[in-house]
């Protein structure tokens, strides 16, 4: 989302209000798919926001970045605002982000989950570590288990998730009858 933020911070300076009806708006309309601007509206956007034609789809795609990164994070038009700020936003960038999210975050959101995925394009090594230290007494046997997934992105940037949890005796016990189901799924995706 950074990256997005500092795209198209310098047209926030240039005419916000275009910025908003031009870039962010379309932007949460299509979702969960890319725009494209019309000839006429390059022509305004050039007028109003001094982009050349040939920038349009970048700054139409930075849009694109940051609704998506509501999306994921679940995030309304004020948590997106606060996430912004929090990643360097101004604070006049990220309230026309959450403006535009609030007015359509329920159809884009619908809509992203209504999008089949199907399984990761990309996912050529999946490599996770388990580690379950124990505490407790006999009768109280807990465990806790941390688990990392990383994969490579198109970028070569390697992304991490972490999934953390808490088990009692019987259900550590469930888990590890079930660990190599779980690895074998992994192994299907390669």
């Amino acid at each position: 989302m950074r990256d997005a933020i500092d795209a198209l911070e310098p047209l926030v300076a240039k005419n916000i209000d275009a910025l908003s009806e031009l870039f962010l708006a379309p932007a949460v309309v299509a979702l969960p798919n890319r725009f494209e601007h019309q000839i006429r509206d390059c022509e305004r956007i050039q007028s109003e926001l001094g982009v050349t034609t040939s920038k349009c789809a970048s700054y139409a795609a930075h849009s694109r970045t940051i609704f998506m990164c509501a999306a994921s994070l679940g995030a309304n038009g004020e948590g997106l605002a606060r996430a912004m700020v929090e990643e360097g936003s101004s604070a006049q960038l990220a309230s026309a982000c959450g403006k535009a999210w609030t007015a359509g975050e329920a159809a884009a959101t619908r809509a992203i989950r209504m999008t089949p995925f199907g399984t990761p394009k990309i996912l050529s090594d999946v490599q996770w570590e388990l580690r379950v230290p124990m505490t407790g007494s006999e009768r109280e046997l807990l465990a806790s288990l941390d688990v990392e997934l990383s994969e490579q992105t198109p970028s070569g940037k390697p992304r991490q998730d972490r999934f953390a949890c808490e088990f009692d005796h019987a259900e550590l016990v469930h888990f590890f009858t079930n660990v190599e189901k779980i690895q074998t799924q992994l192994d299907a995706l390669i």
